[in-house]
């Protein structure tokens, strides 16, 4: 491949993570899947060795791989919170538990930050991409259940949908439990 070529796979690749974060966070949408966005971060972080490795001697990557390298050590002073939250979500470290049931739902636990409470997400397949229907916190959650265990639950139904909140059913084997899922 040529330089221009490369730089031109690389900004797409780096465009692409970026968008995908930016509509997971602002909007709660996603690639659908599991994997797809771990996926698109490894052939990201795959994609920054090779430019770096093969096109140092540049001006340009050189200044990148310095912010690249000072961003990582600055977001390791404070506590290292988010350089452990990004190696946690990159590795696949950050959930505990997942489930997929019928109408394209799918629900997981996991935590965000390696030092926050655990949370329970419902999330619904759209296509290509998906959305997080709510996120619940898990000993809240764990209140409400009773004696219904997470890894029974059958199905998901989404009675109402406000703003920042939405009331979702989950059926369990012998009860069901109506909770108010938080939308971020």
């Amino acid at each position: 491949m040529s330089i221009a070529r490369d730089k031109q796979a690389y900004a797409v690749l780096t465009c692409l993570l970026f968008l995908n974060v930016a509509l997971d966070l602002g909007a709660g949408f996603s690639i659908r899947g599991y994997w797809p966005d771990r996926i698109l971060f490894y052939l990201w972080l795959i994609g920054t060795v090779y430019i770096i490795v093969r096109y140092y001697k540049e001006k340009f990557v050189k200044i990148y791989t310095w912010v690249l390298v000072a961003l990582t050590v600055l977001s390791t002073i404070p506590m290292m919170i988010p350089f452990l939250t990004i190696v946690g979500a990159g590795f696949a470290r950050d959930t505990q538990f997942r489930k997929v049931l019928p109408g394209n739902y799918r629900v997981q636990m996991g935590g965000k930050s390696p030092i926050g409470n655990r949370i329970f997400e419902v999330i619904k397949g759209l296509g290509p991409v998906e959305r997080l229907e709510g996120t619940a916190n898990m000993n809240r959650l764990e209140k409400d259940l009773g004696t219904a265990k997470l890894e029974d639950i059958q199905s998901v139904k989404v009675l109402q949908m406000w703003r920042d909140s939405s009331r979702i059913e989950l059926q369990f084997p012998d009860t069901t439990v109506q909770f108010l899922f938080d939308k971020k």
